[in-house]
């Protein structure tokens, strides 16, 4: 088999999170580490002249395990994950989760869910000079998608109208509108697997 020419690392990974206010914030620049676990979940019987019981696909679960920096600027991961993580939650209280891998450009993958936070935490280590790191971990709550990035444009034609009065004293007034060209660009986001940044 013929070596692979198209490997990637996690060095550019994206990781964007809702905020409290449901803004899909880029948390990359604080965070450090993200590992993903995708979960089939089945359930099985076993019936009379049958040698091997039967499966049925039930149900498929993302995990996702967040690491952060402890930092103290506003919305940057700390900030979003702990007050998403020790918030007054309920049932309703997910937000989407999106990964890309390699990055978030076009053509790039990404793993999006709607999750709810189900642990977090912290290690202090007194002999520890580096940052000091925080761990989530979250599940999804109804499915997920994995994608790639696509870009999609669209362009508006260009229209013009002219429209000629004659008054009773003989004189022409004419009006001319035109609309101009507008372009507009939108991205659209279009499996254990760890990335870590370097």
């Amino acid at each position: 088999m013929a070596q692979t020419t198209t490997a990637v690392d996690a060095c550019n990974a994206v990781i964007k999170v809702d905020s409290s206010t449901g803004v899909a914030t880029d948390v990359s620049g604080s965070a450090n580490a993200v590992r993903l676990r995708f979960t089939n979940r089945y359930n099985q019987w076993k019936h009379y002249d049958s040698d091997h019981p039967t499966v049925l696909l039930i149900g498929q679960e993302l995990t996702a395990d967040i690491t952060v920096l402890y930092s103290t600027a506003d919305d940057e991961g700390l900030d979003i994950l702990r007050d998403w993580c020790t918030g007054a939650l309920t049932g309703t209280d997910g937000r989407t989760v999106t990964v890309y891998i390699p990055d978030d450009d076009e053509d790039s993958d990404y793993y999006q869910a709607e999750m709810v936070p189900t642990n977090w935490g912290a290690g202090l280590k007194a002999s520890d000079s580096g940052p000091i790191e925080v761990s989530a971990s979250f599940r999804s709550t109804d499915g997920y998608t994995v994608s790639q990035v696509t870009t999609t444009t669209s362009t508006s034609t260009t229209s013009s109208s002219t429209s000629t009065t004659t008054t009773s004293t003989s004189t022409t007034t004419t009006s001319t509108s035109i609309s101009t060209t507008s372009s507009s660009t939108s991205s659209t986001l279009s499996t254990s697997t760890t990335t870590t940044a370097a």
